[in-house]
C-alpha cells in the first residue's frame, strides 16, 4: 500500500509537471477529471482490480478537491490583502501629499518616475539573455550608490 501511494504521488507530479509545460496550468481545474486520469494511469501500469480502482479514485479525488479549495481560499486571501495594501497605499499618498508643498510633490513625482524607469531597464535586462547588459546595470547601481553616500 506503502508502494502505492508513493507511485500515486509521483504520477501527480509528473501530471502537472507536463500541464504546467504545455501552459495548462492556467485552465480550470478539474478534480474529478484528473483523479479519474491518475487511477486510469496507475490502472494500466499497476494492473489494479476495479476495487483498488474505486478506492484509489476516491483517494485521489478527495485530496484534490481540498487542494482545489485551499487554492480558492488562497487566491481569496491574496485578494483580500491586495485590496488592503492599496487602500493603505492610497492613504499614506493622501497624508503625503498634505505634508508636501506644491513643488515638493513635483518633484517627488518625478523622482519616483525616474526609479520606475530604473527598475524596468533592470528588470527588461534580467529577462534578457544578454548578461553582459545586465552587468553593466550593476556597476551603473553600484557607480550611482557611491556618488550618493
Amino acid at each position: 500500500m506503502k508502494n502505492l501511494l508513493i507511485v500515486a504521488a509521483l504520477m501527480l507530479v509528473i501530471v502537472f509537471q507536463s500541464q504546467a509545460q504545455r501552459g495548462e496550468h492556467k485552465r480550470e481545474f478539474n478534480p474529478e477529471k484528473m483523479a479519474q486520469k491518475i487511477t486510469d494511469k496507475m490502472a494500466e501500469k499497476l494492473e489494479l482490480s476495479e476495487d483498488q480502482k474505486q478506492k484509489v479514485y476516491q483517494l485521489h479525488l478527495d485530496r484534490l478537491q481540498k487542494r482545489k479549495e485551499q487554492h480558492q481560499e488562497m487566491m481569496e486571501k491574496r485578494k483580500a490583502m491586495r485590496e488592503k495594501m492599496e487602500a493603505e497605499h492610497k492613504e499614506n499618498q493622501a497624508k503625503l501629499e498634505e505634508i508636501l508643498t506644491p513643488e515638493q510633490k513635483a518633484k517627488w513625482e518625478e523622482i519616483k518616475k525616474d526609479e520606475w524607469e530604473k527598475r524596468r531597464k533592470y528588470r527588461d535586462a534580467k529577462g534578457n539573455p544578454d548578461r553582459e547588459k545586465l552587468k553593466k546595470m550593476h556597476q551603473e547601481k553600484k557607480k550611482e550608490g557611491e556618488s550618493d553616500g
